[in-house]
């Protein structure tokens, strides 16, 4: 995620993400450069106002988000004698951080291994699931087409047509976020 620098633009980025996480009860990670802090202590030698910095942690708040630490300091940006913690990964419905080692951080390089290895595990490969959806479909419009459709077969039918829709949204969003 990169969050917009004016701080009128985030609230609409932030109610973008959490529509986007609401449309699956999947657990999820979000990481990035918010530019935001959370508390005025994540920020040194930089005017600040406090209102944006409230929103933010409320955000954080209100969508259950744990946010990790990070290994290498409180600080993830700098420019002279100032200095934020602007970037973040936080995670949603995992019940305990999952990728984390013996000392309880995370790197950059370590998230990013470890999520493609759970994307891959819990969501497999899009361009898949799009063909076994296509795949049951088909055999389910073959069965309409003969009439004999049943109660049940519609609602395998509804269930493959919503998982298409799903699939089709997650790659969508993969998409804009490359």
């Amino acid at each position: 995620m990169y969050g917009p620098v004016r701080s009128s633009e985030r609230w609409a980025s932030w109610e973008e993400l959490q529509s986007i996480a609401f449309q699956w009860d999947a657990p999820w990670y979000v990481g990035g450069d918010f530019n935001a802090v959370r508390s005025l202590e994540e920020k040194v030698g930089v005017s600040h106002a406090i209102g944006p910095t409230r929103m933010f942690s409320f955000f954080i708040d209100e969508m259950q988000l744990i946010d990790l630490p990070l290994q290498g300091g409180g600080f993830t940006w700098s420019r002279g004698q100032a200095l934020s913690r602007i970037d973040r990964f936080c995670h949603w419905g995992l019940g305990g951080a999952l990728f984390l080692d013996d000392s309880d951080q995370i790197t950059a390089s370590d998230l990013t291994i470890d999520l493609k290895r759970w994307n891959a595990e819990v969501f497999g490969s899009l361009e898949v699931q799009k063909a076994n959806i296509l795949i049951v479909s088909q055999g389910l419009d073959e069965e309409e087409a003969e009439g004999v459709l049943s109660e049940e077969d519609l609602v395998h039918w509804d269930r493959a047509r919503k998982e298409y829709e799903q699939a089709l949204q997650m790659e969508e969003i993969s998409f804009q976020q490359k």
